[in-house]
């Protein structure tokens, strides 16, 4: 492929966790509005508002998140299994976990709000959005049922479980739509408020220099020349595309790819492709996908719409924005409210740490003390909250020396001076616990010698 393949839409995101082998997610419990404390299950991880989220949602929703950096990882070539390992790859992992976390508090705080508000979307409104999507899907891939039905056997799943989990991710996302219209109403736009929202954005609206190309891509320059003398001697580059091209995404589309800007593509292919009139066929191009002869089908110039043009999306787009960060706002507010019992004390104070610094330190501490984790790092997570509340500690420390002298600003400054100094110690002890415990990790060792090299 000419440009990195992105997650574009819940099947795509869905079908390349599959194909990164990712179990299908457990059916969460049905929910209710209930605030009591049920009995703990053996398999619960947390409760919230008193609704269990189980280990195995956790598990599930920890593993598409993996995934998914798994995926942009291998964009760029590199395995992210080497950012996983020692204590740096410790506490990726934990911020991955307390990001699932994250998911399942939001996903039960929605579908609670959704009930409440009766908005929840209907069967045949799931049913209709995902086969709409589905169809996307398998034309965006070229793709049909039977070759995907194939793909998921090779990775040892099946199309129904596929099916299944789209659907179910399809259903979430339409809720989450439902709800943020519902805490977004009423909403409504002045002319003023497009206008202004229109020249903030007019970047948006632009469009810039295109190209319309299709490509063949092959691994060997033999093959590439080859294909190429079939094209000067008449043969038809769909035909030609779909027969011998090594791109799945485009090959059953006869290499079509799309219109596509400057920086979507790799530089030599960008380069070759926008060198091209409509019509012309490129030589044989390099890059680091192999070889590819490109035809350029179509060409739009760069041009700036007026507001008159584009007014409707920029109504869509103004509304979506405001709707956005009304949700996004109460959203928060849910979150400050709930009641968030995590059973797991090592997540627990990583969740807690995002909300309340001084007391994810006393829940961190008080797990050390108590000696009954068998966390390999914990050493190395403890040093490195210390050493996060040694830089905010530091910030604010900035920020009040621009203000005017007086004896509150003098006390909070001595105040701000010991927190920094205890922090600073207690996160250097930490490291250095951890380090005797892994005396070879490279990321303890960097961590100590920054910090004790620091002022």
């Amino acid at each position: 492929m000419p440009r990195p393949a992105r997650v574009a839409g819940v099947l795509i995101a869905v079908f390349s966790l599959f194909f990164l082998g990712c179990q299908k997610r457990a059916t969460p419990p049905a929910t209710t509005a209930t605030t009591a404390t049920p009995a703990v299950p053996a398999n619960a991880l947390a409760a919230v508002n008193g609704q269990v989220v189980t280990g195995e949602e956790f598990s599930s929703v920890k593993t598409s998140i993996l995934n998914y950096y798994r995926q942009i990882y291998t964009q760029f070539g590199l395995d992210i299994q080497q950012f996983l390992t020692g204590a740096r790859g410790r506490m990726f992992l934990l911020d991955m976990e307390v990001a699932a976390l994250e998911t399942l508090v939001s996903q039960a705080l929605v579908k609670v709000e959704a009930a409440r508000r009766g908005v929840t979307p209907s069967e045949e409104e799931v049913a209709a959005e995902f086969g709409k999507q589905y169809a996307q899907f398998l034309q965006a891939q070229g793709l049909n049922e039977e070759t995907l039905s194939v793909l998921l056997q090779l990775r040892g799943s099946n199309l129904s479980d596929f099916k299944a989990s789209a659907r179910k991710q399809v259903a979430d996302g339409l809720l989450y739509q439902k709800v943020a219209q519902a805490v977004a109403a009423p909403l409504t736009s002045t002319e003023a408020d497009l206008l202004k929202f229109f020249e903030e954005n007019m970047a948006k609206y632009a469009t810039e220099e295109q190209v319309e190309a299709s490509h063949i891509l092959v691994q060997t320059g033999d093959e590439a020349n080859k294909i190429l003398e079939q094209l000067k001697a008449g043969a038809q580059f769909g035909e030609l595309a779909r027969l011998y091209s090594q791109d799945p995404g485009s090959a059953a589309a006869g290499g079509a790819l799309g219109w596509f800007g400057r920086g979507m593509m790799v530089p030599e292919f960008e380069e070759a492709a926008f060198a091209l009139k409509v019509g012309q066929v490129s030589n044989v191009v390099k890059t680091q996908f192999g070889y590819h002869i490109i035809l350029v089908t179509g060409r739009r110039e760069a041009r700036q719409p007026p507001y008159a043009e584009v007014a409707e999306q920029v109504k869509a787009d103004y509304e979506q924005k405001v709707r956005g960060e009304r949700f996004e706002a109460w959203l928060r507010q849910a979150k400050d409210t709930a009641q968030v019992k995590v059973y797991d004390p090592l997540l627990e104070a990583a969740y807690t740490k995002e909300r309340n610094l001084d007391r994810a330190l006393a829940l961190f501490e008080e797990i050390r003390k108590a000696g009954k984790t068998e966390e390999k790092y914990l050493a190395f997570i403890v040093g490195t909250v210390y050493e996060q509340k040694l830089e905010e500690a530091r910030k604010e420390r900035e920020e009040l020396q621009k203000e005017p002298e007086s004896p509150a600003r003098a006390a909070r400054l001595a105040e701000l001076d010991k927190t920094i100094a205890n922090a600073r110690t207690q996160a250097i002890a930490a490291y250095r616990e951890a380090l005797a415990s892994a005396p070879d990790d490279q990321g303890i060792k960097l961590r100590l010698e920054n910090l004790e090299s620091s002022p």
